[in-house]
């Protein structure tokens, strides 16, 4: 879903409307979100009378704690504030709940005493303070919900409503959004060409109180999201490999050591995720390995597998 070639911004009566094209409206995630939300492009939601029509008070956004999972926060972020920018400060309709991305478990018999960090420059900060702490903690990464154990996911929804963070729109939240998302590139550019900064001590007050602003998730989250992306596409000045695709290859060599047989693209990639801790999931991975071995005139790259009823 590419928010860039999806929409065109028009002055309508003073105002600033985002139009969407009919293949971002039908795309299957944003026809879920209509109907389980019962958002519509038509309304608003500056009265009461529209507001009243949703299904629900607010939205909850859970996605993973990882980089992908900043950048997807931030890709809906900017659908509801492009289209429905009353739903944030009007309503505070728009929250999420940050989940625990490591875990740090003290060894020996303090079991209890654990440290939980929502985000990698916690962490990061708190070695620094503590730095025998690698010696006297056990710590694991949590990519997601789906990682957390069942006995440690209950102490996380105890606190549900002290845990949410409401997003809000500032002054600025047009601009950075008109940057990172606009059709236009060169400030994009020049942005992109700077180094993440840190979070301001206003920016960590306001999320100790439960308020993120869209400027600080598009500044910070959306920017680190962009510049990863970039980075994965960079290939290797020795190999010229992408990083998925080295990954592929050195996969596929070592299976080619061990069997003769073709795999399917689907284990290929299981197996790809299992040993080379490729953290962007399988669909990217398998639509890479269908790249590696395509074969057809004008294409710009030598297949480097052979597709037969497999790989």
């Amino acid at each position: 879903m590419n928010f860039l070639k999806s929409h065109t911004v028009r002055e309508v009566r003073g105002k600033r409307k985002c139009i969407f094209n009919t293949t971002f409206q039908n795309n299957t995630f944003i026809q879920v979100l209509l109907k389980v939300t019962n958002l519509d492009f038509e309304k608003t939601y500056e009265s009461q009378e529209e507001f009243d029509t949703l299904h629900y008070g607010c939205v909850c956004i859970f996605t993973d704690e990882d980089v992908d999972g900043k950048g997807q926060i931030a890709s809906l972020l900017i659908v509801l504030f492009m289209q429905w920018p009353a739903l944030f400060n009007k309503w505070k309709w728009v929250k999420r709940m940050p989940t625990p991305i490591v875990r740090a478990t003290p060894k020996g018999k303090r079991k209890n005493d654990v440290v939980e960090f929502d985000r990698l420059e916690e962490l990061e900060v708190w070695l620094k303070d503590n730095p025998d702490a690698v010696d006297k903690y056990d710590f694991k990464y949590y990519k997601g919900l789906a990682g957390i154990e069942k006995p440690n996911l209950i102490p996380i929804f105890a606190n549900f409503r002290e845990r949410m963070i409401t997003f809000t729109v500032d002054e600025t939240a047009q601009k950075y959004a008109d940057i990172y998302y606009g059709k236009g590139t060169d400030e994009r550019k020049i942005e992109l060409s700077s180094p993440l900064v840190a979070l301001t001590t206003q920016e960590l007050i306001m999320l100790e109180q439960g308020i993120c602003s869209c400027t600080t998730q598009f500044r910070h989250e959306a920017k680190e999201f962009q510049l990863d992306n970039i980075k994965r596409k960079i290939p290797g000045v020795l190999d010229g490999l992408i990083e998925c695709r080295r990954k592929i290859l050195t996969v596929m060599m070592d299976e080619a050591k061990r069997n003769s047989k073709p795999i399917k693209c689907d284990i290929i990639a299981a197996k790809a995720l299992e040993r080379m801790e490729y953290a962007h999931g399988a669909a990217s991975l398998c639509q890479s390995i269908v790249t590696m071995a395509q074969q057809f005139c004008g294409k710009q790259l030598v297949p480097l597998l052979i597709s037969n009823e497999g790989i």
